[in-house]
């Protein structure tokens, strides 16, 4: 049927996870095609195809862009395949473009070791928003956990947000027991930081997918 979101995973494995074929590309792409998700994916060793990978996120159709990083971090940052490291501070700067590029809807989700701190890093800081929500965790997540609990959260958001747009308590009551659902399923806990931009941004987007999912049905009939 389509969504309103669109997963732009960005992956930088250390070589151990390489050698191994542990990718969480191969996990996540399978869990997009089942959601009828768009879903694009770059492997990127260093940060200068970091930077590219980032300026190939573009907003289409109205789809909400998600972008879904998978490496290594820790509280001062990540750190990409090449050693080369990424403070939070810096990973900041490097999404406020992108989130204008796409027209302030950018949705991050972190799927590596201390993701929170990229939450808390944003929380001290009032300058322009880098994103309308980011997803993380302050848990040393294997990629087994990493995997169920986003399947469990693109599964949920997007039946979410293939409903008609609703009120702003009922969508931040929805999203938060979205995440609840995938601390649930993983077993380690997992939050998610909105911004006030969020809610217009999703529940346009909510309207333009309704409008597409009737005219589908008319031209059916």
């Amino acid at each position: 049927m389509g969504s309103i979101l669109a997963i732009h995973l960005i992956e930088s494995p250390n070589y151990k996870d390489f050698y191994a074929n542990r990718l969480e590309t191969d996990l996540i792409r399978p869990i997009a095609q089942f959601c009828d998700i768009p879903f694009t994916t770059r492997t990127v060793l260093s940060r200068e195809y970091f930077i590219k990978a980032l300026d190939e996120i573009e907003r289409k159709d109205g789809c909400i862009p998600v972008l879904h990083f998978a490496g290594h971090g820790n509280r001062q940052g990540i750190e990409l395949s090449e050693r080369e490291f990424i403070t939070w501070v810096d990973f900041r700067k490097l999404l406020i473009p992108v989130n204008k590029r796409v027209g302030g809807a950018l949705f991050v989700c972190m799927s590596c070791c201390k993701g929170l701190s990229a939450i808390q890093s944003v929380m001290s800081m009032e300058q322009e928003d880098p994103f309308i929500a980011v997803v993380g965790t302050g848990a040393s997540p294997t990629i087994a956990e990493t995997s169920v609990a986003y399947a469990t959260f693109y599964h949920q958001l997007n039946i979410l947000f293939q409903q008609k747009p609703r009120s702003e308590g009922e969508f931040t009551k929805e999203l938060r027991k979205i995440i609840k659902n995938m601390s649930a399923a993983s077993c380690i806990e997992w939050v998610c930081l909105e911004t006030k931009n969020i809610k217009p941004h999703f529940q346009n987007a909510a309207m333009r997918f309704s409008e597409y999912v009737e005219s589908r049905r008319l031209e059916g009939t």
